[in-house]
């Protein structure tokens, strides 16, 4: 008997499941980032391969480590905003939207900080910086953005959306409920935005011989 991923598995189980692995990567096309496809699903975790042939950590334990990476490099009010502001409706996009799209936090910052129109620090949800191009996701509750949200308020976040188009940046939000009730159709929509940011591969051309 062999014990893997915390079950118990005859060496049948484990020889078919480890032909199944290799039968995985070999159909799978190299790339430099990890494309993860669904192998393994045991207790409550999601155990995914990628193209090198490895098996990456559950989601839990990669969001783990992606929070704790990220306060360990920071300090003061970045550091306590972090701590402070990444709760249930962030963890919830990227369990349910980011992950099974992206499969991995590479690029990803939480709590992000920029400065708005009037000089002042501004944190957004999370920023994707992958080099090429500058994203802000936002999430959005009813009751924060609409229901409790007065004149002023409503005018602060329009003028900061421009400011930080302005900059660069360019804004996406998801509702909550989207999230937590339709997360397919925040997938499908993320995934258009992002494939439009892509960069295009080189082009090869003949030369004469």
């Amino acid at each position: 008997m062999t014990k893997k991923f915390g079950a118990v598995l005859s060496d049948r189980q484990y020889l078919q499941n480890t032909l199944q692995m290799a039968n995985i990567c070999s159909i799978m096309k190299t790339s430099d980032e990890a494309r993860p496809v669904p192998f393994l699903r045991m207790g409550t975790g999601r155990f995914f391969i990628s193209a090198k042939g490895f098996v990456n950590m559950t989601f839990d334990e990669a969001h783990s480590t992606f929070i704790h990476q990220h306060i360990n490099t920071r300090s003061g009010e970045r550091r306590g905003r972090l701590e402070r502001g990444h709760q249930h409706a962030e963890i919830l996009f990227l369990r349910n939207v980011w992950w099974p799209l992206r499969g991995s936090f590479k690029n990803l910052h939480p709590e992000y900080e920029a400065l708005d129109w009037r000089g002042r620090s501004y944190f957004a949800d999370f920023a994707w910086l992958p080099g090429y191009v500058k994203l802000i996701f936002e999430i959005k509750g009813y009751a924060s953005q609409v229901r409790d949200m007065d004149r002023q308020k409503y005018c602060n976040e329009l003028n900061r959306e421009t400011f930080l188009h302005a900059m660069d940046f360019h804004v996406i939000s998801f509702a909550y409920d989207d999230i937590e009730q339709r997360p397919d159709l925040c997938i499908t929509l993320l995934r258009m935005m992002l494939s439009k940011y892509q960069p295009s591969p080189p082009r090869f051309t003949r030369t004469a011989c």
